[in-house]
């Protein structure tokens, strides 16, 4: 049972990673393109999954 405790927290902390990075990409990184006219379209599931993968490793090894 304390196995799956384990999987279970690693889980839920790579939602609320993947949540807090859906979060800066629409809050932070889109404003601050389209400020610079660079319109944020089309895979902008690679920078969210890039800014959640800096996230993850930031606290993580921080």
């Amino acid at each position: 049972m304390n196995g799956w405790l384990k999987v279970f927290i690693r889980f839920i902390e790579c939602v609320i990673i993947l949540a807090i990075g859906l979060w800066v990409t629409n809050s932070i990184l889109t404003p601050m393109f389209e400020q610079y006219g660079i319109m944020l379209l089309g895979n902008v599931w690679v920078n969210w999954f890039g800014v959640s993968y800096l996230l993850l490793f930031g606290i993580l090894y921080y």
